[in-house]
């Protein structure tokens, strides 16, 4: 369940900062010298949110923070579509990047028990897997819907590693 969760996290990631240029220009409007700069500033934002949620980590169960990070991004998932102006545009990507910071080094951090190498290796594979087969299936779907309805792909894909990460997790059996 973690590693098809982690493949299906770096399949919303990738679907959000690798389409978001494309959207922003082509179906917003933004000038492309700005929308280039969208996945820097998305990873930028996952830089600072990967600070914030460690910071968390002493507060919140690892679960906890992996449920709520899920479901926010969701939300900026969907957002990315709905919003209007650039300047939203521009916050929902933000909210993007914050909300997803957190999720691949949660699932992690929810692998472990003594021995859990092997399985905490094979989930940062199947993240990998995600990242290589999650670009091509976006592009496929914008073949077949509305570009602008492209990151909001990574909704159902966040949603879902929420219900994979629910339950038996490793701070839920502390």
């Amino acid at each position: 369940r973690v590693s098809i969760a982690m493949a299906l996290y770096v399949g919303a990631e990738v679907t959000i900062f690798g389409w978001a240029p494309t959207v922003m220009e082509l179906h917003h409007g933004v000038p492309v010298e700005r929308a280039r700069l969208a996945p820097t500033l998305f990873w930028i934002g996952m830089l600072g949110g990967r600070l914030f949620i460690a910071r968390l980590t002493s507060r919140f169960t690892p679960s906890a923070l992996l449920q709520v990070s899920s479901l926010l991004g969701v939300a900026a998932s969907v957002l990315l579509v709905l919003v209007g102006s650039e300047v939203l545009l521009w916050g929902a990507l933000a909210l993007a990047s914050v909300s997803c910071a957190g999720i691949w080094p949660l699932i992690i951090a929810t692998t472990g028990d003594a021995g859990h190498e092997t399985g905490t290796t094979i989930t940062v594979a199947a993240g990998g897997l995600g990242a290589s087969i999650f670009p091509y299936l976006s592009g496929r779907i914008a073949e077949i819907l509305p570009g602008t309805l492209v990151p909001a792909g990574a909704a159902p894909l966040l949603l879902l590693v929420f219900l994979l990460t629910r339950t038996k997790t490793a701070d839920a059996r502390r």
